[in-house]
């Protein structure tokens, strides 16, 4: 798909990769993609320039972990996600912290 490639034009620019991600993430897309909209999306939290988007970006990714049984792929990108959310393994002490 062409869209796949705007991101080269300016490959720094996370907005622009994390755009590319939600046409995968939208259901209305006849070529949707989860597992592709994830890795879009792992790349555009890095390079997000404002700390609201990243939480964003971090709240739909997790989302999209916890309804496909993922969370484990979410620890990563942990400190993008409001201290209050839960992954399924914490122990009390870990949710403490």
């Amino acid at each position: 798909m062409a869209y796949e490639h705007v991101h080269k034009l300016d490959p720094e620019n996370g907005e622009i990769v994390e755009k590319i991600g939600s046409v995968y993430f939208n259901e209305k897309n006849p070529h949707q993609d989860g597992e592709k909209a994830f890795l879009f999306f792992k790349d555009a939290i890095k390079k997000l320039k404002s700390e609201v988007g990243k939480q964003n970006l971090a709240i739909k990714m997790y989302d999209y972990c916890v309804s496909n049984n993922q969370e484990d792929k979410m620890k990563k990108f942990k400190q993008y996600l409001p201290e209050n959310t839960k992954f399924n393994d914490d122990t009390e002490e870990e949710a403490s912290w």
